[in-house]
This record gives C-alpha cells, sequence and structure tokens, in this order.
C-alpha cells in the first residue's frame, strides 16, 4: 500500500497562493503547519475551520489587508 501524500499550501486574501509543502507525508505536514501557525499566531490572529484549514485573520488595528493574511489549507495530493 502507497503512503499518503499531503500538500500544504497558503491562499492570501488578495489571491496569493504560496504552496509550502507538496507532496509529504504526514509528519512532514504536520511539522510545516506547526512552523507557519506559531509564526503567524505571534502576529494575528488565527481560528482552525476544521478538516485541515486555519484562517489566518488581519489584525484589528490594520488598514489594508496584508499579503499574510488568509487560509493554510493541508489536503492528500492527487497522484
Amino acid at each position: 500500500m502507497q503512503e499518503r501524500r499531503y500538500d500544504v499550501k497558503f491562499l492570501a486574501y488578495c489571491g496569493m497562493s504560496l504552496p509550502l509543502a507538496q507532496k509529504v507525508d504526514r509528519d512532514q505536514a504536520r511539522d510545516c503547519v506547526q512552523q507557519y501557525l506559531r509564526k503567524a499566531k505571534k502576529r494575528q490572529p488565527v481560528t482552525y475551520l476544521g478538516d485541515g484549514q486555519w484562517e489566518c485573520q488581519e489584525p484589528e488595528d490594520c488598514a489594508l489587508v496584508p499579503d499574510w493574511a488568509g487560509y493554510l489549507i493541508v489536503r492528500r495530493s492527487k497522484r
């Protein structure tokens, strides 16, 4: 049986898509997400939406939406 692989990407509110990891195993995907969220939580509110999705919100006092506000998503890789 083949091991499941995962993609981790960040989708910014501005429309930018940033692949953080592609076709990695479960542990690598988890490490990537934890590392990204650890940094994100220092600068903005982060909410877990369920099903491998987090919303990294813009700070309350911002005048414009920053590039680092958006969704962090983990999905199974397509073969």
